[in-house]
C-alpha cells in the first residue's frame, strides 16, 4: 500500500474559463476533487455540470448561488449543488473565500462529464 499525500501550496493552479486560482488536489477516473481560491470581488462565472457537486468552505465566507437561490456561506459549511442547475461562487468579503470542490467525472453510465458555462 501507498499513501498519497497532496499538499495545496506545491498543487500548481489549473488553467480555467473563470480565471482564478483553482488547484486540483485529485483526479481519478471517477472523482476530481480541487480547491477553488477566490480573492475579494472574484467570481465563478455562472456554469452547471453534468453530475452532482459538493462544495465545503474551507476559509472565509462568500455568497453561493445554485438555480434561482443564493446564500451565504461560511468555513465549516457543506453545500450540495445537484446536476444540470446554474451555480456560482462570488467573493463578496475582504478575505480569501476557500472552496473546496467534490465532483464525479462520469454520469453513472460510463460517459466521462464536462461542466458548461452559461
Amino acid at each position: 500500500m501507498t499513501i498519497y499525500v497532496t499538499t495545496l501550496d506545491k498543487t500548481p493552479i489549473s488553467e480555467n474559463p473563470h480565471n482564478v486560482d483553482v488547484r486540483k488536489l485529485h483526479g481519478s477516473e471517477s472523482t476530481d476533487v480541487v480547491v477553488i481560491t477566490l480573492q475579494p470581488g472574484e467570481t465563478l462565472k455562472k456554469h452547471v455540470t453534468p453530475v452532482d457537486v459538493l462544495f465545503y468552505v474551507l476559509e472565509g465566507e462568500g455568497l453561493i448561488v445554485i438555480g434561482d437561490e443564493q446564500e451565504k456561506v461560511e468555513k465549516d459549511s457543506l453545500i450540495e449543488s445537484p446536476k444540470n442547475v446554474p451555480h456560482l461562487l462570488i467573493n463578496d468579503n475582504d478575505d480569501v473565500f476557500r472552496v473546496m470542490v467534490i465532483k464525479k467525472l462520469t454520469t453513472g453510465d460510463g460517459k466521462e462529464a464536462k461542466p458548461r458555462l452559461l
